[in-house]
């Protein structure tokens, strides 16, 4: 696997592509050593690969009710976030379809989880990936959308507080990915965007020396995702991502942490009280302190959240720790 530069920009190198990958294989060789690779056979046993179209969404699933967002040819959503632009409307998935066949610059896409939640059969087409941990917490999140909708580097966490493992399916279309490991941060000149991801301010597609000098040394990886294919993006690691072709994907995401994983059994428990009950006190401060930024930046993280889930999070941490926490909000 040779380095490539371009022009006067980063050097770019192609991501290692396995099949026949064992889960033990995938987590000595990968998952460990926290490591891209592209799992060339990873959903031979999905009914979504094959039978998720376009077109059988419009004829199955039109009348849906989906929130869309825009989705500027060429242009980044972290751009648009940052502006403060109105990223979204409402519509239903056949209309969104029937845009992106009608419309060669159609401006949306959709990019959601509560999109399987409203359509619950469609689990049955999409198994838990074999290469996913045990036990852990699985977020899935559900993308469709036309040509060219670009995501500019962007770390999937709340901040670097909460960094997140992702397995990333490619069931219909191809998609372009860029990748940068964490040791390239400090070439990636970073600015927050949202509590769910910390985003970069360089364009891949229009580079500026002057801005962003620095990223001109930036190794990266890429790859071509296709139906079938599976991409393991390890946690911290930067991310961009291209639609070559109307595209269907599914990011399949949890927590390496301990604690992070317990918060995400919480927040997706039938009973999120009982289970916080259940689990009080559970969370010991050496547990917290590991995190990068200490204490300190835990309790900036929890302050984020929403007010009811502050207070179920506040009890699965040990007493010691209950005025602390109540007197930093104070």
């Amino acid at each position: 696997m040779s380095d490539e530069r371009r022009g006067d920009g980063p050097t770019f190198s192609s991501i290692v592509r396995r099949s026949g990958l064992s889960r033990e294989e995938f987590d000595r060789e990968y998952r460990e050593p926290n490591l891209p690779v592209v799992m060339t056979d990873a959903l031979t046993d999905w009914p979504a690969l094959g039978k998720w179209t376009l077109p059988w969404f419009e004829q199955q699933h039109g009348n849906q009710p989906v929130t869309v967002d825009v989705s500027v040819a060429g242009e980044s959503y972290f751009d648009r976030l940052h502006r403060g632009e109105n990223l979204s409307r409402e519509t239903t998935l056949g209309e969104l379809i029937r845009e992106i066949r009608n419309e060669p610059a159609c401006q949306y896409y959709l990019a959601e989880s509560a999109f399987l939640d409203s359509v619950p059969e469609l689990f049955a087409d999409i198994p838990t990936p074999r290469y996913h941990p045990p036990g852990r917490a699985l977020t899935r999140r559900f993308w469709l959308g036309p040509a060219n909708t670009v995501s500019g580097f962007h770390q999937d966490s709340a901040g670097q507080l909460a960094p997140t493992c992702i397995l990333f399916a490619q069931i219909y279309g191809r998609k372009r990915v860029v990748l940068a490991s964490p040791d390239q941060s400090h070439l990636m000149y970073p600015a927050r965007a949202s509590r769910v991801a910390a985003s970069s301010l360089v364009d891949l597609d229009a580079l500026d020396d002057e801005r962003f000098p620095l990223f001109r040394e930036a190794r990266l990886e890429e790859t071509i995702v296709g139906p079938g294919d599976m991409l393991f993006i390890p946690e911290r690691y930067w991310h961009y991502l291209r639609s070559l072709e109307p595209s269907i994907s599914l990011s399949n995401d949890w927590n390496e942490s301990e604690v992070l994983d317990l918060i995400a059994h919480l927040v997706n428990a039938d009973d999120p009280v009982a289970f916080a009950r259940e689990h009080a006190g559970i969370v010991r401060r050496a547990d917290i302190e590991v995190f990068p930024g200490g204490l300190q930046a835990a309790i900036d993280a929890l302050r984020e959240l929403p007010q009811d889930l502050q207070e179920l999070v506040t009890v699965l941490v040990e007493p010691e720790l209950h005025a602390l926490l109540a007197a930093e909000g104070s």
